[in-house]
């Protein structure tokens, strides 16, 4: 039987610890067609995502030509829905 998904539509509650969590969440207000988005959501879907803290870290630190050459995390302060639509193609096997 297939393993179930974490339903990433809802918040998750409780928070994580450690260097995943250290992100700013003060973000401003979002404009245009940026949607506002938790971080430390997008942080829990990383975790996930890689099975592991450690593994999240290392992709969040590592600089991706998706985000022209930033890390993920850099790009998390300011467009987190970004990060997470990333994540949601790794999920899916969305590699470009």
């Amino acid at each position: 039987m297939p393993q179930s998904k974490k339903d990433w539509s809802k918040p998750s509650s409780g928070s994580t610890e450690g260097e995943i969590s250290a992100v700013s969440t003060d973000f401003g207000a979002s404009t245009g067609p940026q949607r506002k988005m938790d971080p430390k959501y997008v942080l829990e879907h990383a975790k996930d995502t890689f099975g592991s803290e450690k593994d999240a870290n290392a992709w969040l630190n590592e600089p991706n030509w998706i985000f022209e050459n930033k890390t993920p995390r850099e790009v998390l302060t300011k467009d987190p829905a970004a990060v997470e639509e990333e994540l949601l193609r790794i999920d899916h096997g969305m590699f470009a």
